[in-house]
């Protein structure tokens, strides 16, 4: 097999003035050969791993919300991270309720 070259970088004018440049890339669908078969032992793996995730997301009744306390969750850890000592309970109140030296008010 070949060795696998992305694409092009091309310079290119506009009026004779400007110059810019940009990236062509080479088209991707072909065939890949694996120099190791254990990549794709991983790939057939991460493949069903992908799957079973899909399969729980369905379970859920709101995705959306799911990933919401999830991602409110890990700011709430990273705050610990940071020296800040929020507590799940300030990040789901309303940013009205919250006192105002324990705002973040640059977000």
């Amino acid at each position: 097999m070949k060795e696998f070259i992305a694409g092009k970088y091309r310079t290119n004018f506009y009026k004779k003035e400007y110059e810019y440049k940009s990236f062509s890339p080479n088209p991707i669908n072909r065939q890949f050969e694996w120099k190791d078969e254990r990549t794709f032992d991983l790939l057939i793996k991460s493949e069903r791993q992908l799957a079973r995730l899909n399969a729980y997301s369905t379970l859920i009744p709101d995705i959306d919300f799911f990933i919401l306390m999830h991602v409110r969750k890990e700011a709430e850890i990273s705050s610990r991270i940071e020296g800040t000592q929020t507590e799940i309970k300030e990040v789901l109140l309303p940013k009205s309720e919250i006192k105002p030296e324990r705002r973040n008010d640059w977000v």
